[in-house]
């Protein structure tokens, strides 16, 4: 699903994921430093355009791109399965100069779905 602003925070921002951050994402799937405990993905940017296209339109699921707060991308995050009082995480990422305060702070905005 697309969230139609932006969550803001203190340190960082996140923003729903779109097509035009395919690139960027494919880039951290690919990493050997990054993907390490990950399953793998197609190296194809195409696969990746449509594997966005087709998260979008699921319910309760959001793919969020965090972003510094001069707009830098930093990394992803899922939060899907969404009902009354629980979710599940996950689909995080962060590129290799991304603060060590994003995980954290990552952590703390999954209170606003509940």
């Amino acid at each position: 699903m697309i969230l139609k602003s932006k969550l803001i925070g203190k340190n960082i921002n996140f923003r729903s994921v779109t097509v035009d951050d395919a690139e960027f994402i494919l880039s951290l799937r690919l990493n050997p430093t990054l993907n390490k405990y990950l399953g793998t993905t197609s190296a194809l940017l195409s696969d990746q355009q449509n594997w966005i296209n087709a998260q979008i339109s699921r319910p309760d699921d959001y793919y969020f791109m965090v972003e510094s707060k001069d707009g830098k991308r930093l990394g992803t995050c899922g939060i899907y399965d969404v009902k009354k009082e629980t979710f599940g995480c996950g689909r995080w990422i962060n590129d290799v100069g991304a603060p060590a305060y994003v995980a954290v702070k990552y952590f703390n905005a999954k209170q606003l779905f509940l």
